[in-house]
């Protein structure tokens, strides 16, 4: 999506792009979290399935690092925006 953000902005259509941003965000944050959540809310028996014998905090590491990615995903599509108009020390 990022390359149609910047086309967007180029050609005037601010509104559209950030209906595009909007869109995009809300659309991968709910992708990433229909398949982060079961390990978020499971990792024991999950990575037990997985692996075997489970290291002591790898549970907590595999929630934290999942709830990182989905912060990242609220925020990928406004870095790209932010790159359309110019003002990344904005950001």
């Amino acid at each position: 999506m990022q390359p149609q953000i910047v086309k967007l902005y180029s050609s005037g259509e601010i509104l559209n792009m950030r209906k595009l941003v909007y869109r995009g965000t809300c659309f991968s944050y709910y992708l990433a979290l229909f398949f982060a959540l079961p390990l978020i809310m499971e990792p024991d028996f999950l990575l037990w399935l997985w692996l075997g014998i489970v290291p002591e905090y790898l549970a907590l590491f595999t929630q934290l690092i999942l709830i990182n990615v989905l912060l990242d995903m609220l925020t990928n599509l406004l870095v790209a925006a932010a790159k359309a108009y110019g003002k990344i020390a904005r950001y």
